[in-house]
């Protein structure tokens, strides 16, 4: 068994059957530059601690159905530079403290359903085209951080499509919206 993940860096590389990374302590770089990748696999990890750059720069990615790395404590720009990303059906983070630089350059991204909490500052202010029930989704899996540090949440032009008592779900659990 493998403690790294292999970086593959295929650019010509548009689907994987059949591997499995489960096991695996690293997923950096895993998929990075894998700019013609149009069905990833399933990621269902509870080992990894680190998803820095796990699916940058794949330019034709438009769904992920899986992305469960609930033990991961280092994102770096997992999603860095997936420009037509509109899905991802089911991810857990719960271990990253600061999520905020993993959603940067998703432009396109519509649909995101968390399936555990979000404990630190992230930023979603560049996911411009995010379904409404994607971001009452994200609301909902906010830590109740009551009588701790308060966290930020960046919406940006989605947080004026909320209404006050939607935006109180985030405020309530001691969130600060931008």
């Amino acid at each position: 068994t493998s403690t790294n993940a292999p970086q593959f860096m295929c650019n010509s590389l548009e689907g994987i059957d059949g591997l499995s990374l489960y096991d695996l302590a690293s997923l950096n770089n895993i998929f990075l530059n894998c700019y013609s990748l149009k069905k990833p696999i399933d990621i269902i990890n509870t080992t990894a601690t680190q998803i820095a750059s796990t699916y940058a720069y794949c330019y034709k990615l438009k769904e992920i159905n899986n992305f469960i790395i609930p033990d991961a404590t280092s994102n770096n720009n997992a999603f860095s530079g997936c420009f037509t990303l509109e899905k991802i059906n089911k991810i857990n983070i719960s271990g990253i403290t600061s999520p905020s630089s993993m959603f940067n350059s998703l432009y396109n991204l519509k649909h995101i359903n968390f399936d555990g909490e979000i404990i630190g500052n992230i930023s979603l202010n560049n996911c411009v085209k995010l379904e409404h029930e994607s971001i009452l989704n994200i609301l909902n899996h906010l830590k109740d951080l009551t009588g701790l540090t308060a966290q930020k949440l960046t919406l940006g032009s989605n947080l004026k499509r909320l209404s006050d008592e939607e935006k109180a779900i985030a405020i309530n659990k001691n969130w600060t919206l931008a």
